[in-house]
């Protein structure tokens, strides 16, 4: 029976990525990565919802094996999302003047939703507190 590091290794080897854009997609080093696929850290429930949410990857197949390896397109409930992050962190920006663009955004996006990773109720009340909290550490 396969373990789920060899699972995600499955999924990214389906998807045709390497363990670097894998990462990239899911916020990780490539050495992340290939800790989880080899079993050195696990792969936990959160991260899981993150491979399923960037991949479409079913998250129970990938912890124990069973069900569909694929999901049905467009089932992404339960996990963190992007776009809420982002149009949360547009609309405290222009709530407070305070703007970042480019990398400076993508490094709060990312920081954001790894942090969300860890309990995914409530998304979006912690991501505005979150952003409130980066916006005033980038302007100081």
């Amino acid at each position: 029976m396969e373990t789920p590091g060899q699972r995600l290794r499955m999924i990214r080897t389906s998807l045709g990525l390497t363990q670097k854009a894998l990462g990239v997609r899911l916020g990780l080093s490539w050495y992340q990565v290939k800790n989880m696929e080899l079993g050195t850290v696990k792969v936990s429930s959160p991260m899981a919802k993150l491979v399923y949410y960037e991949t479409g990857y079913n998250a129970d197949w990938l912890l124990t094996g069973e069900g569909e390896m694929k999901c049905p397109s467009g089932r992404k409930d339960n996990v963190v999302n992007l776009d809420i992050i982002e149009k949360t962190l547009d609309k405290v920006m222009d709530r407070t003047g305070i703007y970042v663009d480019g990398d400076e955004k993508q490094l709060i996006l990312n920081i954001i939703k790894k942090e969300l990773q860890k309990d995914l109720s409530k998304a979006e009340e912690k991501a505005e507190a979150k952003i409130l909290d980066f916006l005033k550490i980038v302007r100081k």
